[in-house]
């Protein structure tokens, strides 16, 4: 139990101490607290006391005291140490706040001050080089430390455990160099014996903040010998202001934006290793000539240097040159110190950018343009460039993968794109194995086009040497793309400046078509004339090419002649088209050898169709008929083919222009055969010699000119250019007659015009078809006759003119245009077509017409009798026209007969719809003698021009006179409104005609005009004459009716102030009226229509109901039939002797002879007229027959009158009575006289008052009226007795 006993103790002991060391440790607590806080009242004796050991004043705000766990703390505020003992000396020293740790222990052991931690704010420290490379620290207290003033200062931080300096200020001065000034900086240095760490975040002077950490070993605090390693954290910012500008200067940099981290190693005196993040926003270079920008530069990169090699990697390398991005890249850099041999990789170069930046890197500006004229693209794979020495850099050699990579032509060098491959060599001498796929390559001195090929195998031999220049060998190449398989070689030498580029190019293809041969055609060289290549690319050459080889010997320069190059080109053509000139149609199926010599073509024993049209033994070449001509493209054939073939080559191709286009519209179908010849000049503006020899068989051919089909053409046909077409002898069928003719040429003045002259004769009926004349009525004309037709066919003018006499034609037309079949009338028709179509025709010496179509609108002018038609300025057709005598009878007549059918006159003419009545702009017609409407009138004049609602005809005649309105519609209303009408006295007409009792003509006027057929019209006259006599006023409306034609709305205001008012039906066999007559005085109205006033009247009515045969203007009342009623108020009976010398006396109202009888009777009443009250009566009339239907009665105040009985008109008859009352009271004398008795009048007197009518009945006498009407006589009946006139 020994050992347990030890232990005891041992663990007994140990509690001792540490009892003891927890009691000292308080104690040593406790006497800090209590005396540390005391050293604020002793700051004086202690600045003293340092002032006494440093020889410096100091001077010092504040000291405090205080206890942190076991170690004092002292903060010292204020603090400033000058550099002698003079405050007026410089300050060394000027801190804003100390605070010290003290390590009590250790600086017991060590009998010195050793702080455990120091933080130091507001400290200012300078570094500064001089011109010796020595360094020295100034801030620290010590004054021009020279030499190892730095290694003294540092020395003191190494001894202190930790040091944190606070908003610390640090200017770094290089020699000669701008300063670098850290502000805002916070610092720690931790000291463990040999190892040293510091920390460091600094601001630069952009505010950007730096931070930085190194840690490390120094033997011997020799800061020279550290061996460390160290973190930098740099902000994007601008170091161009502080890197010293030697540095900036030889890298070529006018300003760097760049960040990033860094990690390095320190060893022995040297770096050993660097690596880091680089971000470089923004670098600019001074570059020789303008480049890229970089931007956005990011790379990791690790740098290790060796004593055997050094050797950079780069790590996702990429920037942006200008909008381009560098792709992410890796590097290396390698280089062996022993022999000094450098190595280069890249896994991936971007041609396109490098070779834009390296441009500018240049020193020479020669390469530096050849480089931007190569303007390489692409890329390069897997890079291994090698050399030792810069200087000797055609020494250096490259492998590389070729990644599409293209240049652009340079001098003789041809351009490339999408090569891939390896590249091997150096720029003295290589080769480059070439496996592409979609690469192309381009001579542009020579081919407008590039070579685009889908895969190219082979290989690329270069040389390079000052004395001799570039040499490029292809000493065999397989090519294949879209126009076949072929292979290449070349053998391409470029000199230096002052030499001759030379080419020696073949390419074979196979299988190929000839839509590719303007890609191999050098059509940018000299030795191929322009006109050529033109013609070859309007030719649309194109087929299956079994074989095409193309050669090119000789200079590349573009002045060579061409016996210094040789070009040549051959190609079997198999079923290819081509077009031999723009215009012309394809020459189809053709088979045959194309031979190509510089600018010689030869196609020799070819074949093909043009359109259907097979051509035989073909032959086409390309030459000059002498040196000094131009190329001339000569082609000539046999064919055989339909005969539109033929039409469509006049009309279709250069040969329209060239011929002016003779046949332009025709068409047809039948057979062509002969012989054509081409020469056909390159250059523009040059007309091609054209031969041909056809000879055609038509069964139909199409002139559009003639508006009708040719039948059975036969004929030979020649044309050759300067000449034109002709043909000796042509016969045809036209409209199913024969015709003969021929084609020659027409000299007027200095112009020459093709024609084809026709002959014939034909019947009209043959003419009906022809839609030239499908207007001509069938029945207008009948008969036979020969004409003669002459067809222009000149480039500008289209004319047709058809002349005839017209003999053995009849023509169906009222005088004076009716002609006979054996009478001659010479007759011209021209047609003029082209833009707008043009018409003139004469027929004999008196009609003339003119017709202009255009622009769909069709004007023009005819007259007959008036001159000739002058062209029209506007549209519309104007007529005018001038008879001798026009009988509107006749023409009615004619224009019922059907010979001009109503479709002629209805059916629309023109492209715009309109009928023949629409397309009339004016119409004018003048007749010496007109006769119709019962009228008779010289020198009628009548114009018609168009309203937007119809027509409107101004007549101008002494007895006609007045306007006439035509509505457009069909059922429209026409209004005539004349001032003036009158219709002439007939002179046959007995002297009793006075249109009342007889009718005032022999015969029915209107008898030839059927009232089924007349329109509807209102009619206004304001003055109606009858002769000299004026009748009235007239209006009244006509409407067709089913049976006939109503007359209503008469309104007629006769002289003498009688009105007429009623209507009126019209049929074709009699008349019916129904109206009244009213007028205030009869005796005026009697007196105005040159009748006696024999009866006279305040009020005069009168009703009619009357019809009669024949139309309104044969009224008679001795042919009508009806009934009359009239009734007059308030008048007199009048004898009417007093105008019987100038006035005739109306037969119904003939009193005189009556009156004569009365005033022997009873001249006391009627020997000046009798007054009357009323007079009314109602007669029947049948066929002229007038019966008293109630007696006609006179109510006067001082007789009664009563006439009854009937009046034969048409037999000038009459027998009537009359009665006549008298009043007994008024008259009695006068009754006694009558009765013989005058002595009895008093007893009558008496009697009347007594019986009334009683003795009114002896007062009355009665009277015959029998014998002529118009001359009756009057005979005393009997007296005294009040029965009917005519009752027994």
């Amino acid at each position: 139990m020994t050992w347990q006993r030890w232990l005891r103790r041992f663990l007994d002991g140990l509690i001792l101490l540490l009892v003891g060391w927890l009691l000292l440790a308080a104690a040593y607590v406790s006497l800090g607290r209590q005396f540390v806080p005391a050293v604020t009242d002793y700051q004086v004796e202690l600045v003293q006391w340092v002032e006494q050991q440093t020889g410096r004043a100091i001077q010092l705000q504040s000291l405090e005291g205080e206890m942190q766990g076991a170690q004092p703390v002292l903060t010292l505020r204020g603090l400033r140490v000058h550099e002698t003992a003079d405050l007026a000396s410089p300050v060394l020293l000027d801190l804003d706040h100390v605070t010290a740790r003290v390590d009590v222990f250790a600086s017991l052991w060590q009998r010195q001050p050793v702080m455990d931690a120091l933080q130091l704010e507001g400290l200012s420290l300078e570094v500064i080089e001089n011109a010796e490379g020595d360094w020295r620290l100034m801030g620290l207290g010590h004054k021009n430390a020279a030499g190892d003033g730095l290694d003294r200062a540092l020395q003191q931080l190494f001894e202190q455990r930790r040091i944190t300096l606070l908003d610390t200020r640090i200017r770094i001065s290089p020699w000669d160099q701008p300063d670098w000034v850290f502000a805002d900086g916070d610092l720690t240095l931790l000291n463990n014996g040999a190892r040293h760490r510091l920390d460091a975040r600094m601001r630069l002077p952009d505010d950007q903040l730096v931070r930085l950490q190194l840690s490390g070993r120094m033997p011997g605090r020799d800061w020279r010998r550290a061996d460390m390693d160290f973190y930098a954290e740099l902000p994007a910012s601008d170091w161009s202001g502080w890197l010293p500008e030697d540095l900036l200067h030889d890298a070529r940099i006018d300003r760097v934006v760049a960040g990033g981290e860094l990690w390095g190693r320190w060893r022995n005196t040297r770096m050993q290793q660097l690596s880091g993040l680089v971000q470089a926003p923004a670098i600019e270079l001074d570059l020789q000539r303008a480049a890229p920008s970089l931007q956005d530069l990011s790379m990791h990169f690790k740098l290790q240097l060796e004593d055997d090699r050094q050797q950079l990697n780069i790590e996702n390398f990429s920037l942006r040159l200008d909008d381009q991005v560098w792709p992410a890249t890796r590097l290396q850099l390698q280089r062996q110190s022993d022999g000094g041999q450098w190595r280069a990789r890249a896994d991936h170069l971007p041609l396109d950018l490098l070779g834009q930046w390296v441009s500018g890197m240049l020193p020479d500006t020669h390469s530096a343009e050849i480089l931007d004229t190569l303007a390489p693209e692409g890329s390069l794979q897997d890079v291994l460039l090698s050399g030792d020495d810069w200087s000797e850099f055609l020494d250096w050699s490259l492998l590389a993968r070729l990644d599409n990579v293209g240049i652009q032509a340079w001098e003789g060098v041809p351009a490339f794109a999408g090569v891939s491959g390896v590249v091997s060599g150096t720029p003295a001498a290589g080769e480059l194995r070439v496996d592409s796929h979609r690469w192309s390559m381009h001579l542009p001195k020579l081919f407008p086009k590039r070579w685009e090929y889908d895969a190219l195998v082979g290989a690329l031999n270069w040389s390079w040497s000052d004395q001799d220049g570039l040499h490029l060998a292809v000493p065999g190449a397989a090519v294949k793309g879209s126009e076949g398989a072929a292979s290449a070689t070349l053998d391409l030498r470029v000199p230096r400046p002052d030499g001759t580029p030379t080419m020696d190019l073949r390419v074979a293809l196979r299988d190929s078509r000839a839509e590719y041969h303007s890609r191999y055609l050098p059509s940018l060289s000299s030795a191929i004339s322009p006109a050529l290549t033109q013609w070859l690319q309007d030719s649309q050459l194109s087929g299956p090419v079994p074989l095409a080889i193309f050669a090119y010997e000789g200079s590349l320069l573009k002045g060579a002649s061409p016996e210094e190059r040789q070009i040549s080109l051959f190609g079997r053509l198999e079923q290819g088209s081509l077009i031999f000139q723009p215009g012309w149609p394809a020459l189809e199926d053709v088979s045959g050898s194309l031979y190509l010599h510089n600018v010689d073509l030869d196609i020799n024993q070819a074949q093909g169709r043009i359109l259907q049209t097979r051509l035989d033994n073909i032959r086409v070449s390309l030459d000059r008929n002498s040196a000094d001509q131009e190329l001339e493209l000569h082609i000539a054939g046999a064919g055989a083919g339909p005969l539109s073939d033929g039409l469509q080559l006049m009309q279709d191709t250069p040969l329209a222009r060239l011929t002016g286009d003779p046949l332009h519209g025709w068409s047809g179908t039948g057979e062509l055969q002969g012989d054509l010849q081409l020469g056909i000049p390159l250059t523009d503006g040059k007309q091609p010699d054209v031969h041909l020899q056809l000879q055609a068989r038509a069964q139909q051919l199409n002139i559009p000119q003639l508006q009708a089909p040719l039948h059975d053409l036969l004929g030979d046909f020649s044309y050759q250019h300067g000449i034109g077409l002709l043909s000796d002898k042509v016969t045809v069928r036209f409209l199913d007659q024969p015709v003969t003719g021929r084609i020659d040429l027409r000299k007027h003045g200095q112009r020459t015009d093709q024609r084809l002259r026709l002959q014939g004769r034909h019947q009209v009926k043959n003419l009906h078809g022809w839609p030239l004349l499908d207007a001509l009525p069938e029945k207008l004309a009948e008969g036979s006759f020969a004409w003669d037709a002459e067809l222009l066919l000149g480039d500008d003018l289209r004319r047709l003119q058809v002349r005839s006499d017209l003999k053995g034609v009849r023509l169906d037309l009222p005088d004076p245009l009716a002609k006979t079949a054996e009478t001659s009338l010479p007759s011209r028709l021209q047609l003029d077509m082209g833009p707008s179509s043009r018409w003139q025709w004469q027929v004999g010496d008196d009609l003339r017409g003119l017709l202009l179509e255009r622009n769909g609108a069709l004007s023009g002018d005819v007259r007959y009798r008036r001159g000739a038609p002058r062209m029209p300025t506007e549209a519309g057709i104007t007529v005018s026209a001038r008879f001798e005598a026009f009988d509107w009878n006749q023409w009615q007549g004619w224009f019922t007969s059907g010979v001009l059918p109503q479709s002629a006159v209805t059916d629309t003419l023109g492209s715009d719809g309109r009928t023949p009545a629409q397309l009339l702009n004016a119409v004018h017609v003048q007749a010496r003698h007109f006769t119709g409407f019962g009228l008779e009138l010289d020198e009628l004049n009548v114009a018609a021009s168009p309203l937007a609602a119809g027509w409107q005809l101004d007549v101008s005649h002494p007895d006609l006179r007045g306007r006439i309105q035509l509505p457009a519609a069909k059922d429209g209303i026409i209004a005539v409104d004349l001032q003036r009408l009158g219709f002439p006295k007939t002179t046959d007409l007995p002297s009793e005609a006075d249109g009342f009792i007889e009718p005032l003509a022999s015969e029915d006027p209107l008898r030839n005009i059927n009232p089924t057929n007349l329109p509807a019209m209102d009619i206004g006259i304001d003055e109606l004459y009858w002769g000299k006599d004026l009748v009235g006023a007239t209006y009244f409306r006509l409407r067709p009716a089913a049976s006939g034609l109503d007359i209503n709305e008469i309104d007629v205001a006769l002289r003498g102030g009688l009105q007429l008012n009623g209507a009126m039906h019209w049929n074709p066999q009699h008349t019916r009226f129904d109206g009244s007559l009213a007028a205030e005085d009869i005796g005026r109205v009697l007196s105005a229509w040159r009748y006696a006033p024999t009866l006279t009247s305040k009020a005069f009515t009168a009703s009619v109901g009357l019809e009669w045969p024949g139309s309104p203007a044969w009224f008679a009342l001795k042919r009508s039939t009806g009934s009359l009623a009239v009734q007059a108020q308030d008048g007199m009976l009048q004898s009417g002797e007093s105008s019987a010398d100038a006035l005739r006396v109306f037969g119904l109202l003939n009193f005189n002879t009556l009156a004569r009888r009365l005033r022997l009777d009873f001249s006391d009443l009627f020997g000046k007229g009798t007054a009357y009250d009323t007079f009314n009566g109602e007669v029947a009339l049948t066929n002229g027959l007038i019966q008293t239907m109630s007696p006609l009665m006179m109510d006067g105040p001082s007789a009664k009158l009563q006439l009854d009985g009937t009046v034969d008109l048409p037999a000038d008859r009459i027998d009537m009575g009359l009665l006549v009352t008298l009043p007994v009271t008024n008259n009695l004398p006068l009754a006694a006289i009558i009765a013989g008795a005058p002595h009895i009048g008093g007893v009558l007197f008496l009697a009347d008052k007594i019986l009334g009518d009683r003795v009114a009945r002896f007062a009355s006498v009665k009277y015959r009226i029998s014998g002529k009407w118009s001359q009756p006589s009057v005979d005393f009946d009997r007296a005294f007795d009040n029965k009917a006139a005519l009752e027994d």
